[in-house]
């Protein structure tokens, strides 16, 4: 699904236009990068957590990469881990949670959602599986204390959720035609 969204921007081509600024903060020159000439942070990272869904986005990078000779610099694929402290002007981001049926310590940590949430300077997709809103709803509660605030928490569920839901949201339905 990601390839297919992905696929008319990649093949028109875009610019992502950046602001600069000066020494005291005040708004500079604007700056225009294309995609097919980039430069600086990448254009748009595919981030995943889990091993199935990061093998499959690196193969899905490269197939676009060759399909639309795109420059170095355009398209990434890379874990979650491993983008933390990089930034990227687009990310589309596979949820945590989208491979799980429960939520477990490591797909459900805030820290891992976080990151995946907050490497992107100018947009963010979350793509995220069928039934992770009844995942989340049905998960056991674990108690916690974010960032040593009083009283429990309904930790990693409650994060989630909140998180979720300030998000804009769509529903992409899939229909498989049988020959």
């Amino acid at each position: 699904m990601i390839e297919e969204l992905l696929a008319p921007l990649l093949e028109r081509g875009f610019t992502v236009v950046r602001r600069q600024y000066n020494d005291v903060g005040n708004p500079a020159e604007e700056v225009r990068i294309s995609s097919a000439s980039p430069s600086g942070d990448p254009l748009i990272v595919v981030l995943a957590t889990r091993n199935q869904a990061v093998d499959d986005a690196k193969a899905m990078v490269e197939r676009l990469t060759e399909k639309y000779n795109l420059a170095d610099g355009v398209l990434l694929a890379s874990t979650v881990d491993s983008w933390q402290g990089q930034t990227n002007a687009i990310t589309v981001a596979i949820h945590p949670l989208s491979g799980a049926d429960q939520l477990d310590e490591f797909n459900s940590a805030f820290g891992r959602l976080a990151v995946t949430c907050t490497r992107a300077t100018h947009g963010l997709l979350m793509v995220a599986r069928v039934g992770l809103n009844d995942l989340l709803g049905e998960a056991p509660a674990r108690p916690g204390t974010p960032l040593g605030e009083p009283g429990s928490r309904s930790l990693p569920r409650q994060t989630h959720q909140r998180i979720l839901e300030t998000f804009g949201r769509a529903t992409l339905k899939l229909s498989v035609t049988m020959e």
